[in-house]
Formats: structure tokens, sequence, C-alpha cells
């Protein structure tokens, strides 16, 4: 039931794929937390959402399997180049705001879900973690897919979505987990 409500109510958002997924077809990958620990983004050890905060990846792993359902949905923005970081800062706000407005309707769906994003948690300017505080804002917060180890470059044959959408885009991807069958709203 949950799903043919969130399919109705996310269908005219500007989302490129949207699509429900098995969890158990998800790869976790220590392989794909690495690249956290190697600090690409300059995010590793700054906030609650992303590592070493955010929990070992066997630890999201069994987090994430307790939930039976999964939508997993992308969007895909063009951007000037592949040096078009403003581009791509931009695209991501923009994502992350859709993924807020599907986490409001999974509010009204259901209370037990789990919404994973694109990138680190940016809601504060400077995360409590660095001052060595509870977060400020738990519930609003999500850890991105990569934190947690999942693999979404071979998530993706997995369910029909595309990685790469073609020359200059940049393409930002979000699960939600959760039970088909919890009560609903």
């Amino acid at each position: 039931m949950i799903k043919d409500i969130l399919s109705e109510k996310i269908k005219n958002l500007p989302l490129n794929q949207f699509g429900f997924i098995d969890p158990n077809i998800i790869d976790f990958s220590q392989e794909v937390r690495g690249m956290c620990e190697v600090n690409r983004c300059g995010k590793y050890g700054t906030n609650w959402q992303c590592p070493p905060a955010v929990g070992t990846v066997d630890e999201r792993r069994r987090e994430c399997l307790l939930y039976s359902d999964a939508l997993l949905f992308n969007t895909v923005t063009a951007i000037e180049d592949s040096l078009d970081f403003e581009g791509m800062t931009t695209a991501g706000v923009e994502h992350t705001r859709l993924s807020f407005v599907i986490r409001d309707m999974m509010n009204e769906l259901t209370g037990d879900y789990l919404l994973l994003g694109a990138g680190g948690c940016t809601i504060c300017g400077r995360c409590a973690y660095l001052d060595n505080e509870p977060c400020r804002n738990p519930g609003s917060t999500t850890a991105s897919m990569e934190a947690c180890g999942i693999n979404v470059v071979d998530l993706c044959p997995k369910t029909g979505f595309k990685f790469i959408n073609g020359p200059d885009t940049v393409t930002y991807f979000s699960l939600i987990l959760f039970n088909e069958g919890e009560n609903y709203g």
C-alpha cells in the first residue's frame, strides 16, 4: 500500500528515475567506504552523518536490512562541463531538497523508514560532532549511500537505473528503506 501511495505522490516530481527495490540486492562494500576514508570530499570526521561517526559498514548493512522494501530514485542535472563544481553543488542541493520532500511524504505514511542521500549532511553550518556534542537536528539529517558502503555504480545495472546519463550531466541518488506492511496514515 505504501508503494502505491508513494508512487502516486512522487510521479510528478522532477526525478529522472524512481523504482522500488528489494534491499537484499544492495551490495555493501568496505571499498566504497574507503573513498570516504581517503577524504575526497573533505567531510571525513567532520559530522555525525559521515564516517567514522556514522558507524561501520556492517552496522549500516544490518540497519538497512531491517527493512523489507526500498525506494531508489535519482535526479540528473545538466552542467557546463566536468569541472563545473558550482553546477554540481547546486544540483546536489536540489537533489537533497527533493529527498526531503519525499521524506516528508514518508512521514505521512509511516514513521519507520531510513533515508540515505547523496553527500554528507549540510544542515548545520558547523556540526556538533566537531564539538563532541550530540546532533542538534536528529531526525532531519541523512547519511549518504556511500558513507554506508553502498556501491551505487553496481546497484544501477541490478535495478535498471543509469549511473551515467550523458556528457555534461551530474546524477545523484537517494534511497528510502521502509516496511511495506507497516501502518500508514
